[in-house]
């Protein structure tokens, strides 16, 4: 009986230390998330990365490879850095949406059909279809993608060849925007989508409301040391988290 007792005090000692650590080990998780959180929101209003004035203004570079496009006209916005341009998410990129796929086109072999669960989860299964479909559906590696629906999110397809199913736009950045620029801009700009989505059961943003969203454009060059910066101080966090 006194060896049980002993035994029973031993281990609730050792569970109160392994709580301690795990308790601090959320808080650092936590903090980790904002400090990615934090990073982000620096990086795309330019305070993460410091100003070239050798850089060519992106208004500059707009009226060289984009005539057409709307002015940038920033004179209501204060505090924007040096050669920077405030413009809408619809003026950066172009966006398709995915192909409203019928169960009964669904098979076992072929190409894969990206669903938003393919998305978030690597281990949910896939649907195939071995039949053709418009060019625009198709998906290749690296491709931008933003799911707009049910569950929030932006990614970049990393395998091979595959259709797009509805609910997912396709990204195509117009020239004077870097691909993971506007990826990273994205990602800051979930948490407000996620406020502003239309509710009527699921969660999804319209286009309308998602194209007309504000995004802040630096200079190319600019756009990839911010981008290089980015992946730096969160390849850091990620090491730290890995280690926890």
């Amino acid at each position: 009986l006194q060896e049980q007792a002993r035994i029973i005090d031993e281990i609730e000692k050792w569970f109160t230390l392994i709580d301690t650590i795990e308790d601090s080990k959320r808080d650092l998780q936590e903090i980790i998330k904002a400090t990615k959180s934090k990073v982000l929101n620096l990086a795309i209003h330019g305070k993460l990365v410091s100003q070239d004035p050798a850089d060519e203004p992106i208004a500059e570079l707009l009226k060289r490879i984009a005539p057409h496009a709307t002015p940038c006209d920033n004179s209501h916005y204060e505090n924007l850095p040096q050669g920077w341009c405030i413009l809408t998410v619809g003026e950066v990129a172009d966006y398709i949406n995915g192909r409203a796929f019928k169960p009964s086109e669904w098979e076992k072999h072929g190409l894969p059909i990206i669903r938003i669960q393919n998305l978030n989860d690597g281990d949910a299964s896939y649907n195939y279809s071995t039949a053709k479909f418009e060019d625009k559906y198709l998906i290749h590696n690296g491709d931008l993608l933003f799911a707009w629906a049910a569950s929030l999110g932006t990614y970049i397809w990393q395998k091979d060849d595959a259709w797009l199913n509805q609910h997912i736009f396709k990204v195509i950045p117009k020239p004077f925007i870097l691909r993971d620029f506007l990826y990273y801009s994205f990602i800051n700009m979930i948490d407000d989508f996620y406020a502003e989505s239309h509710r009527t059961g699921m969660v999804h943003i319209t286009k309308g409301k998602f194209e007309k969203r504000p995004i802040y454009i630096p200079p190319i060059k600019e756009q990839q040391r911010i981008v290089d910066k980015i992946r730096l101080v969160l390849f850091s966090l990620d090491t730290i988290t890995a280690e926890l």
